[in-house]
């Protein structure tokens, strides 16, 4: 292999090692933010479904937002270096 093709080699496997490390770095924060916010959309329903006395449908969708508490548990407990770097942030 040459030289222009090693170089090429080695920055398109820095450039995707960059994007794997900001996907990483914001997944967390996007998994905690979409599952608050579709545990609230659950609940609003679930609220909804028992003014109407439709229990079928709100024991599913406080299931739905237990399941969605969940995904945001998994955001936050994510050891993101964007998590870690709000950590060391003054308070």
């Amino acid at each position: 292999m040459n030289k222009a093709g090693l170089g090429a080699t080695l920055a398109f496997l820095t450039g995707v090692a960059g994007i794997f490390l900001w996907v990483s770095m914001l997944a967390g924060p996007f998994r905690l933010a979409s599952g608050l916010l579709d545990a609230r959309d659950h609940l609003q329903r679930a609220e909804r479904a028992l003014s109407n006395a439709s229990t079928k449908a709100a024991r599913y969708e406080t299931l739905a937002a237990v399941a969605a508490t969940e995904r945001a548990r998994t955001g936050l407990d994510s050891k993101s270096p964007l998590r870690s770097l709000a950590e060391k942030a003054p308070v």
